[in-house]
């Protein structure tokens, strides 16, 4: 049994609690989270507005959790390398946090206890590897790669579709609007801006703007992103913006692109529907169902294309691709630590 550790019970690092919880073949040793309070922490992974109650529910007894009586260890160390992760014999660390003053500590964390892996749920440069499944995982090499980012969530949804147009048309430009719900840095009435150093955030105005009553414009990461996957996108060759919603989870993009030759809307759909039949991972699904936001919540499928709205206009496309950011995300964040415990077995 694959043996993990979680920094950071954020709300991404929430679903990954929950979702390993779930999980066979994982067994989650040790928590790090700055929440002095291990009630708090329980009562917060147990009950959560978005996601409903947690069954069985955890336990906890001063530095330790219990789920179905097995224990796992508390810790609230600010450096992740200060947690004594080795004494858990943890093989696979998740840094949770979004913190982008953990990357530097990373790598002592990795070398002073042993881990096999480390992986982030942000995208820094200064790591081994950046992964996105269904795009670039056969590249990756666990006797060198032991630093990794598991992406961003709207880089895990978009790459996937880019990286097969690309291969199949080619993509000669285009524009992505990213509709992404609140995160907790903003706030929830009108207040000062907002300046989030471990987000890499200074006086951002709009959202010190109430985020339950706003559609919010703002800058995304989501082309950076993808460029750390695909050495063919970047910013010159793809627009991009974001529009912060009130909504508590599920994203979506709308992808404008320009492919390299002219392709009939039917022609595009069977091809995505090839996709979905051969893969590995749960990356493609094809929806036509009459479906809002709300229906996609929990689901493990990251590039959810909505053919209600897939148009080609001779080599014009315009299509929908809906994923949860939070927990669809975090499944395939999991889905990135089995994939590299088990090449660790074919060595």
């Amino acid at each position: 049994m694959l043996r993990i550790a979680i920094n950071g019970v954020g709300r991404i690092g929430k679903s990954l609690v929950r979702l390993a919880l779930q999980d066979p073949t994982l067994q989650l040793v040790a928590l790090n989270d700055l929440n002095p309070s291990p009630e708090n922490l329980t009562y917060s992974l147990n009950f959560d507005t978005t996601y409903g109650r947690l069954r069985p529910a955890l336990t906890c007894n001063e530095n330790r959790l219990y789920h179905n009586t097995r224990p796992i260890a508390l810790y609230r160390e600010r450096d992740i390398a200060q947690v004594p992760w080795k004494a858990h014999d943890v093989d696979i660390l998740i840094d949770a946090s979004g913190d982008a003053r953990n990357v530097e500590r990373a790598r002592e964390a990795i070398e002073r206890h042993h881990l096999k892996a480390l992986f982030l749920t942000h995208s820094p440069e200064a790591v081994d590897f950046t992964m996105v499944l269904g795009v670039n995982e056969q590249a990756l090499d666990p006797t060198i790669h032991r630093l990794i980012s598991a992406s961003t969530c709207n880089a895990t949804a978009l790459s996937p579709l880019l990286n097969l147009l690309q291969r199949h048309y080619g993509i000669t430009g285009g524009f992505v609007t990213t509709v992404h719900p609140w995160l907790s840095h903003q706030k929830v009435i009108d207040g000062g801006c907002i300046d989030a150093q471990d987000r890499n955030v200074s006086c951002n105005f709009e959202f010190g703007r109430s985020s339950t009553d706003n559609i919010i414009p703002t800058q995304t990461t989501t082309i950076a992103a993808c460029s750390r996957v695909l050495s063919f996108v970047s910013d010159a060759l793809i627009g991009s913006l974001s529009l912060r919603t009130p909504t508590a989870t599920v994203g979506c993009i709308d992808a404008t692109l320009s492919l390299g030759r002219s392709v009939e809307t039917h022609e595009l759909i069977e091809l995505l529907k090839e996709a979905q039949r051969t893969q590995r991972f749960e990356v493609f699904y094809n929806n036509f169902e009459r479906l809002v936001s709300s229906d996609f919540k929990g689901e493990r499928y990251t590039t959810i294309i909505d053919h209600r709205f897939t148009q080609m206009r001779g080599n014009l496309l315009k299509c929908i691709i809906w994923y949860d950011n939070e927990a669809g995300y975090a499944s395939k964040v999991l889905d990135q630590v089995r994939y590299y415990a088990h090449l660790t077995t074919q060595i």
